[in-house]
């Protein structure tokens, strides 16, 4: 599967086509595209693309939310996906659940309902409400945090190693 590097991911939304379920790929730059499979694949394709396990990722950020389900998805510092009810399902077992990068920067708005707006520009309607988006967002944003906080120690450490930084 050709797909964007992970910096430059905006959001994932599953949607129907003709073709049956899909997913809108949401890049920073202010395009987007649907590839027809459905957003579990795409998850699954990132993971392996970043040799992760995606259940361990969800087990190490329900330990850092203490929550149980809808956690954000941590696949690297870049690309800190977010989970948002972002549709009704037309038939039972059907995905409704979309995905925003936190690492991208996310804000919400209330308009007529709640509205997330991505760093590329593109309105993304979450069916929870406003309080119940922005509770899964500071989550996400804290969990941006303490990945960045890794990468600041092992960039420091690696800096003592080669003795730029004493």
């Amino acid at each position: 599967m050709d797909f964007p590097k992970n910096r430059e991911i905006d959001a994932l939304v599953p949607e129907y086509t003709e073709k049956g379920d899909a997913t809108h790929v949401y890049l920073r730059d202010g395009s987007d595209y649907v590839i027809d499979v459905t957003l579990k694949t795409v998850l699954k394709f990132l993971a392996y693309r970043s040799c992760r396990d995606i259940c361990r990722l969800r087990e190490w950020s329900a330990e850092h939310t203490h929550k149980r389900l809808n956690n954000p998805l941590p696949l690297d510092e870049e690309l800190v996906l977010m989970p948002y009810r972002a549709r009704h399902p037309r038939v039972a077992g059907d995905a409704i659940m979309g995905c925003v990068n936190a690492a991208a920067g996310v804000r919400l708005k209330e308009d007529e309902g709640t509205l997330l707006l991505t760093a590329g520009g593109h309105k993304l309607r979450s069916l929870w409400k406003p309080e119940t988006t922005q509770e899964h967002l500071d989550r996400a944003f804290s969990i941006c945090r303490e990945l960045l906080e890794i990468l600041d120690e092992k960039i420091l450490r690696r800096l003592k190693m080669v003795g730029a930084v004493r």
